[in-house]
């Protein structure tokens, strides 16, 4: 199972270059706060800053600078029904401004097979840009 990263400029040619989906439109979802919120098990559990009766749809963990953090994540409502509806018709690309320790530990839940998702864009693929 390969991963493979590709630059935001790369989009477009996503969806025209490949053979096996070039009948597909290109859709391009963010991750964090529009797909999921996820939470430290302590917020949740400990300060119960999301009530008393707060249930993650699952837990994961990630190893950050050799600290073991431990999240609970909340999928919005028909997730995974609306990916599993689209996925025959669009290119699904994620995107999330997170890093990719963080990111791949609730999309390997989601998707292990890699098969629902055709790339995969993390923090290392944003531009930083100063408004002025």
């Amino acid at each position: 199972m390969q991963r493979e990263l590709i630059e935001l400029t790369d989009l477009r040619s996503l969806a025209t270059n490949d053979n096996r989906r070039r009948h597909k439109k290109l859709l391009l979802l963010d991750m964090d706060e529009t797909l999921l919120h996820a939470a430290t098990l302590n917020d949740i559990y400990l300060a119960k800053l999301y009530g008393p009766d707060a249930e993650p749809s699952f837990c994961t963990n990630f190893t950050d600078r050799d600290q073991r953090v431990e999240i609970g994540v909340f999928l919005r409502p028909f997730l995974l029904e609306m990916i599993n509806q689209v996925q025959p018709y669009y290119q699904i690309v994620i995107f999330t401004a997170s890093e990719q320790l963080y990111a791949d530990s609730i999309l390997d839940r989601i998707d292990p097979l890699y098969e629902l998702f055709s790339k995969r864009l993390y923090r290392d693929n944003c531009i930083r840009a100063y408004l002025q």
